[in-house]
């Protein structure tokens, strides 16, 4: 009975932090506010070699006409595939292995911690305080490296559209003097981080955000030439 409990109780709280990253990224897309870009240490970029890669993160969302999202497994693999592709073949960053994380535990708290940074780092003016979260400083200091790259992507297309809540919706922002449409058929947004477990710190880190299919390689490729703009270009 107790392990029921336990299991209930992680997943009502993994369900509360994904809608507590939904929420976000809704956030992200229906608003006008910018995260801090292009952070880096004053570390020499030809310093930051070795890197290791973290498992992707990826959480995308189907919507529906009435704006009720549901995280899709089969969308969220779609990003991460397109995400390994293009790092597969990138030479800007040096990434020499990929760090395995094999076990189920192991791997939700890496996936957590990712999440976690990428909430913090968001409009964050203090990026160079924020701490290396413990389960993936603990991996690289098992690994015997310095360097980890982190990426995480979120969310969303739209499979149900309703083009006149749309239009409504937009011309009721116009009569309020705003120019942003808060109406989208899909969005997406990527944080990369390099994370430096000498210093216990972020090395490197920046954040894209675009009005694509976050499932598809063309929308992937064009957040990492956002993301590599600074530093690595």
């Amino acid at each position: 009975m107790i392990l029921i409990g336990n299991k209930q109780k992680h997943t009502t709280m993994k369900t509360i932090r994904l809608y507590t990253l939904f929420a976000l990224l809704m956030v992200l897309a229906f608003s006008s506010c910018t995260a801090k870009k292009g952070f880096v240490t004053k570390l020499p970029k030809q310093e930051i070699a070795d890197v290791q890669r973290f498992p992707i993160i990826s959480d995308i969302y189907a919507l529906d006409k009435n704006d009720n999202g549901y995280r899709s497994d089969s969308l969220s693999l779609l990003s991460v595939q397109c995400v390994n592709n293009y790092l597969d073949k990138q030479t800007n960053i040096d990434i020499t292995k990929n760090i395995e994380v094999n076990n189920t535990i192991l791997l939700r708290k890496v996936s957590d911690e990712i999440r976690g940074l990428s909430e913090t780092a968001f409009d964050n003016k203090e990026i160079a305080l924020i701490p290396i979260p413990h389960t993936i400083d603990s991996l690289l200091e098992v690994q015997g490296k310095r360097f980890g790259l982190l990426i995480y992507a979120n969310g969303f297309e739209r499979y149900e559209k309703n083009r006149l809540k749309a239009f409504n919706q937009a011309l009721i922002m116009m009569q309020g003097g705003a120019t942003l449409n808060p109406y989208y058929d899909y969005f997406s947004t990527i944080s990369l981080f390099i994370v430096d477990s000498s210093n216990n710190n972020i090395a490197f880190y920046n954040h894209s955000k675009i009005e694509e299919r976050p499932s598809r390689q063309y929308c992937i490729d064009r957040h990492f030439m956002e993301l590599y703009y600074r530093y690595w270009r």
